[in-house]
């Protein structure tokens, strides 16, 4: 999943970090650790990140899970200056379920006397 997130305030927004974790979809008190994920900037207070579940911690406990998510911007000496809120029950993670490949047949020749 590729995140995006354009802060209000560029002069004082060094950083912004993207927190995920896996929450159980048969328990509201179940969820994995946060993780926590510093986003690369593309300039104009724009910061981007593709998610995969390979970076989360927990994954393999959650059989097709929420994941939850939220933004924090940083100062450079990584005092928080905002946050969203937690988004929640807006992003699952699905079992992958592989197809077969299509594969093209030889077209036949045919032989004229």
């Amino acid at each position: 999943v590729k995140f995006t997130a354009q802060v209000s305030d560029l002069l004082n927004t060094a950083h912004v970090v993207l927190f995920v974790r896996f929450k159980s979809r048969q328990s509201d008190d179940i969820s994995s650790e946060w993780t926590s994920i510093k986003m690369d900037t593309i300039g104009a207070g724009t910061y981007v990140h593709d998610l995969t579940a390979e970076e989360m911690k927990g994954g393999i406990t959650f059989q097709n899970p929420w994941v939850q998510y939220q933004f924090v911007a940083t100062k450079a000496n990584t005092r928080e200056i905002g946050r969203t809120d937690i988004f929640s029950e807006r992003l699952s993670l699905l079992d992958c379920k592989p197809t077969p490949t299509p594969t093209l047949s030889p077209t036949p020749t045919v032989l004229k006397p």
